[in-house]
Order: structure tokens, then sequence, then C-alpha cells
């Protein structure tokens, strides 16, 4: 499914806010942010605007596409937007940015799944170390092209 939104915008949520945490979440559809003239713009594959949520295993690959333009700042990643979170975990995406978050101001960032160095069993080891270190009954597998969860 492809997802459209105006200023906060994304695959699982267009925003999130402090003391939330997103565990074992992902995204495959598109984002298509339609701008918003004189307004701020986060948009991102997962979350567009992230304002403290801790993120945990958690992956994306929908493309992020925008039309129009905005006289305000305009923070567009292929995972996150705007990120003010400062807990990341083995979180991942592969999409059509090269930079996964648009602005970050806490976290160490997604990394990128580019096939070669970081392919998608690396993805999905680390993921699901992360998942069982935290204590979670869920763990992904790589069947066919992308992870997909389970519960043990």
């Amino acid at each position: 499914a492809t997802v459209k939104g105006m200023v906060d915008v994304g695959g699982v949520a267009g925003q999130t806010n402090s003391s939330a945490t997103l565990t074992a979440c992902y995204a495959t559809g598109n984002v298509i942010i339609e701008m918003a003239p004189n307004k701020n713009i986060a948009g991102g594959s997962l979350v567009g605007m992230n304002a403290g949520s801790s993120l945990l295993a958690c992956y994306a690959t929908g493309n992020v596409t925008s039309t129009g333009s905005s006289t305000g700042y305009m923070h567009i990643g292929g995972f996150l937007g705007n990120n003010y979170a400062n807990v990341m975990t083995a979180c991942y995406w592969k999409n059509n940015h090269e930079q996964g978050i648009g602005y970050n101001r806490e976290s160490t960032g997604a990394t990128k799944v580019d096939g070669t160095v970081v392919t998608w069993q690396k993805a999905v080891d680390a993921m699901n170390t992360a998942l069982q270190d935290k204590g979670s009954e869920w763990r992904y597998e790589l069947k066919g092209a992308l992870p997909t969860l389970r519960k043990q």
C-alpha cells in the first residue's frame, strides 16, 4: 500500500512521541509526501517525525518521494524524516534514499541494506539478537525476498 500525506508522513507512523517504543515493525509500502506550502516537512519510509520514541528491530523498504515545495524545513530520509530519539537498535532500510535519516539529532541511526556488506540475512540476525536481548517472543525469518515476523 502507498501512504500519502502532507506534513509528517511515514509507512508505520506519521509522528511518534516520547516514552513509546516501536518494536519489530516494518513498512514495505511507498511513501508520497505532498508538500504543504509554508509547513515543516518530515517524511520517511518507517516514521515521518520521531519525537523521542525508541526503535528496536524495525525495517523499511518503501521508496520515499515528494511533490510540491515548502518554505519550511524538508527532512526526508529512507528510514526516518526527523529523529529526536536517542535509542535506535538494529534498524535497517533499503530503498531509493542513500541517507537513512533526514535530520538526526540524537541517535546513531539506521543501517542501509546494500546487499553486499549488509545483507538481509545479516539484518535479520542482528534484529533477532536485539529482540532476544529484550525478551521478545517475536523473531524475523527470511524465507523470501524480505524478512517476516513469527512468534516463538
